[in-house]
């Protein structure tokens, strides 16, 4: 696994756990709850150093919401002693980071070895109700050379106050402003994903997909399919 430094929230894991936690929280889950869906990390067949990663982010969670328990600190402290995260990271890194690794533990147990003087509060995000755009809008832009692009929304979502409006770019490239049946015409740039399911039960959840199959070395497909399905 790739191991982006050695801050306590400083991978993919840690922040994935750690925002998980938090976005329960914010969302009024009580702490039962929240402790069992967390714990399916717990779960999930984590070696040493996944497993460091994971307590650590949980432990800092649960410290600033003020729900941190001594059995947490414990296996913290266990991992000091066992020493075979810390070992991995010697063997993936450095070292020198393995050592530093070490440091950001021990000064982490000894922050959470006391409560939280103010803990953090449950936070209310805005819903936003009014959008620049709604789904299935084409959204047409110029380039530098003045030839216009085009692109459709396929979908909005709404995250901690912030509104996502994601893309799906088309092959539209033409010196003339776009018109709707000029997109629909044209083609959007797909990329292929593997998954480890039969052809035929893919085909039946979506079908027509099949259609894109037949494209394994093109990078766009006709609109039409992709609005279909």
């Amino acid at each position: 696994m790739a191991i982006d430094g050695i801050k306590i929230i400083d991978s993919d894991l840690a922040h994935d756990v750690y925002n998980e936690f938090m976005d329960l929280y914010d969302a009024n889950v009580n702490l039962v709850e929240i402790k069992s869906k967390i714990n399916l990390w717990r779960n999930a067949g984590l070696d040493e150093i996944e497993f460091e990663i994971f307590i650590r982010a949980y432990a800092l969670a649960l410290w600033e919401t003020g729900f941190l328990t001594n059995d947490i600190i414990n296996e913290l402290n266990q991992l000091l002693i066992d020493g075979a995260s810390l070992k991995v990271w010697a063997e993936l890194t450095t070292e020198a980071n393995s050592k530093d690794r070490r440091k950001e533990l021990e000064k982490l147990i000894k922050k959470i070895s006391a409560p939280k003087a103010n803990t953090r509060k449950r936070k209310k995000y805005s819903i936003i109700t009014r959008f620049l755009f709604k789904e299935d809008d084409i959204v047409a832009f110029q380039m530098p050379d003045n030839s216009y692009r085009a692109a459709i929304i396929f979908g909005i979502s709404q995250y901690r106050g912030n509104c996502n409006y994601n893309f799906t770019p088309t092959a539209y490239s033409n010196h003339q402003f776009p018109t709707e049946p000029d997109v629909i015409r044209g083609s959007v740039f797909i990329h292929k994903i593997g998954n480890m399911y039969e052809r035929s039960e893919v085909i039946k959840e979506q079908p027509g997909i099949e259609l894109f199959w037949q494209r394994d070395k093109k990078f766009a497909v006709p609109l039409h399919c992709r609005i279909a399905n």
